[in-house]
């Protein structure tokens, strides 16, 4: 219970904890210079930024990926030669939809080997929301909900 000890108490911990003009001034400009370092930090380089990776061919094709509850649908989407990276990517409760496969197109046009999977394959192939729809639309969560009701912590393992 909270009583005039305790109040007396947190008033002299924050005073204690108070935070100086000077130490304000110190954490901002290091903020300020490791923030500065974060481009010279990246993995690799933005296509835009590196001529090879800008004009690199890509390669898109719908796949069907066997899976243990079906075939999945998706898009596979990589560099026209040579080997790279594989990135997964599984759609938030919206399912695919050319945001995420915009994404795999620019992860791709970034040197990786990209699959956009639908995740509700075993209830539904394609997209669930077209164009400009989405889960808060009228009538949104009800078409959602047997799809994501499908999946348990078992199907989601098993697929990944």
């Amino acid at each position: 219970m909270c009583d005039e000890t305790t109040e007396r108490e947190l008033d002299t911990y924050l005073a204690r904890r108070a935070l100086s003009r000077r130490a304000f001034t110190t954490g901002a400009s290091i903020s300020l210079a490791a923030t500065a370092l974060l481009p010279a930090a990246c993995a690799t380089p933005e296509p835009a930024s590196d001529p090879a990776l800008a004009t690199l061919p890509l390669t898109e094709t719908n796949v069907l990926i066997p899976m243990p509850g079906g075939d999945a649908d998706g898009l596979f989407v990589h560099p026209a030669e040579g080997a790279h990276a594989a990135v997964i990517m599984w759609p938030d409760i919206h399912g695919v939809r050319p945001t995420f496969f915009d994404m795999a197109r620019r992860l791709a046009g970034s040197g990786y080997s990209v699959i956009a999977v639908n995740p509700y394959y075993r209830t539904m192939q394609g997209r669930l929301f077209q164009d400009g729809e989405s889960i808060r639309d009228p009538g949104g969560r009800e078409r959602v909900s047997p799809h994501v009701g499908a999946l348990t912590n078992d199907t989601v393992i098993s697929d990944s």
